[in-house]
């Protein structure tokens, strides 16, 4: 029977009310009717019966008939059923989007807290989406320097991620030096890259074989060292440290690295490969 209980529920799992429900199939078993007969067949008052009905309508579940008195009429059930789905996908995929974000929003603020926890001297900064959302929180809080040290191909796979939050830390009067490794395409000298490039307080030096450690040091205080070099941007896990000796020695590293280095500018660009 159109309006047994089983009926009501798969249509309630579907999308409807309980009383949406009832009017569809209350429709879809007697054919067109008005709000009288309708509410009737619910066994709901009319202006209950009117207003769900209206809900179905905006739905595309039912048609009206205008007349003297207005016909309601149910879309067929196949139609129903297939509308009433693709409405369910449109919400799981916005309810995905928007946990996606919460997750994002929330694994910010734990590595934020995290890194705002000055007794913690060492922090493992797990692989994915972790690296890129420290390096959001630290190049937000940079105010004086970064140094860092990077491949071609990661500082390619992260520009578009900390791009804006680059360009922020340097209006801010940052001053920022990168060491690369001799790139062997131009394809990492994309145009986020060339805007920093014309930043008189950024700097670019490319050294002809490999660094040794990948990983940025920021305000002379807070150090990340990636621990797989090799592995893409977001596959290799980093350790985080405030502890002084670390940030010590890896700025000695640095700037042993920097003098041994050839500037990298816009105006050299063309003459690398």
């Amino acid at each position: 029977m159109p309006l047994s209980d089983e009926n009501i529920l798969v249509l309630k799992r579907a999308g409807l009310t309980n009383l949406q429900a009832k009017i569809y199939l209350s429709l879809l078993k007697n054919g067109m009717q008005t709000v009288k007969t309708i509410a009737e067949a619910a066994d709901v008052d009319r202006s209950n019966a009117y207003r769900e009905i209206q809900s179905l309508q905006r739905v595309a579940l039912v048609k009206k008939i205008i007349g003297n008195p207005n016909f309601y009429e149910a879309l067929p059930i196949q139609d129903a059923i297939s509308t009433l789905i693709s409405y369910k996908k449109q919400e799981l995929e916005e309810t995905t989007k928007q946990a996606e974000e919460l997750i994002y929003r929330l694994n910010l603020k734990n590595e934020a807290d995290c890194l705002d926890q000055g007794e913690k001297e060492f922090i493992f900064i797990p692989q994915k989406q972790a690296f890129l959302n420290s390096g959001v929180q630290l190049f937000s809080a940079v105010q004086k320097t970064h140094d860092g040290i990077s491949s071609p191909k990661r500082f390619s796979q992260a520009m578009p991620h900390l791009f804006q939050f680059h360009k922020a830390a340097l209006e801010r009067g940052a001053k920022m030096r990168v060491i690369i490794e001799r790139p062997q395409n131009k394809n990492v000298f994309t145009k986020p890259l060339l805007t920093l490039l014309a930043h008189p307080n950024f700097q670019m030096r490319y050294s002809l074989s490999p660094p040794e450690v990948l990983g940025g040091c920021f305000d002379n205080n807070s150090l990340v060292v990636l621990i797989d070099p090799e592995a893409d941007v977001t596959d290799s896990p980093c350790l985080f440290t405030t502890h002084h000796s670390f940030v010590l020695l890896f700025q000695k590293y640095f700037e042993a690295l920097w003098s041994s280095t050839r500037p990298l500018t816009a105006s050299t660009v063309e003459s690398l490969n």
